[in-house]
């Protein structure tokens, strides 16, 4: 007798699917969203017959945690699928625009009023970083009876603004400078360039100060940085009209605060060393 056996040869293996890249992903929010997708391999089929899909949504403008599925079928109707986290995140930090108003001169006495300032971020609104558990405002200037800053002693003074986004991203501090007149120069706006020549500016670190005219008093250099810490001094004589050289090789690359005051005379500066 002869008996016949019919086998089926079937694929029931479903492919496989490795996810390329990370998982989960962490995506800056409102940048493009470049797919890393998948690496698929079958026990049958070539890989260029799988059809790999996707779904989920991916909202890059939003913060927020999104699946997205990838599903793989081969041709035997077999399929499989992986996940992938994407976590879309505010990593860039916020910045401060003093909208080009860097330095004010206040007559002493007179009761001060902070400029405007904008607070840009890449994700957040000025109006959300304004709360003041993001945004401070650190103000060098003493405070009058009624509680208000104002001008009191002629000098160089310092606003500090502090920023970070509801991220938690922290913005550059930023430096606003208040030169305080004296009392009998309120008409006089006082001209630096009227009274010394500081070149280069910006610089190595090497910046030269040369008196435009011999004056009465002796002149007191001082440097400050960013934060308002003093970081050096220089005394030039009223009657010397050479060149002195200032050396801020030592000080690290950025922006630095040069106040020079000759008696009641106060100038300030910004220096640049690159």
């Amino acid at each position: 007798n002869e008996v016949v056996v019919r086998i089926d040869v079937r694929d029931t293996k479903p492919p496989t699917l490795v996810l390329n890249g990370f998982n989960p992903t962490f995506h800056e929010v409102k940048t493009t969203f470049n797919d890393p997708w998948v690496t698929v391999s079958d026990n049958y089929w070539p890989a260029g017959t799988v059809v790999v899909s996707r779904k989920g949504t991916l909202n890059i403008n939003v913060l927020g945690t999104y699946n997205l599925w990838y599903i793989a079928t081969d041709p035997s109707g077999n399929k499989d699928s992986v996940l992938r986290v994407v976590n879309v995140v505010d990593r860039t930090k916020p910045r401060i625009d003093l909208l080009n108003v860097n330095e004010v001169n206040l007559p002493r006495w007179k009761e001060y009023i902070d400029p405007p300032v904008a607070l840009i971020d890449n994700y957040n609104t000025d109006k959300e970083m304004r709360d003041p558990k993001y945004f401070t405002v650190l103000i060098g200037l003493p405070r009058n009876t009624e509680g208000k800053y104002y001008g009191d002693v002629p000098g160089i003074y310092t606003i500090r603004y502090k920023l970070k986004d509801l991220s938690g991203n922290e913005a550059d501090d930023v430096i606003r400078m208040i030169n305080v007149l004296p009392a009998n120069n309120l008409d006089e706006v006082m001209n630096l360039d009227r009274f010394m020549s500081v070149y280069p500016n910006p610089s190595n670190g090497l910046v030269n100060l040369r008196l435009v005219s011999p004056n009465v008093d002796d002149v007191q250099v001082s440097v400050f940085d960013i934060l308002g810490k003093l970081v050096q001094q220089k005394k030039i004589e009223g009657n010397n009209l050479q060149a002195n050289e200032l050396d801020l090789t030592g000080q690290p690359k950025g922006f630095y605060l040069l106040k020079v005051q000759a008696g009641d005379k106060v100038f300030a500066r910004k220096i640049q060393v690159n």
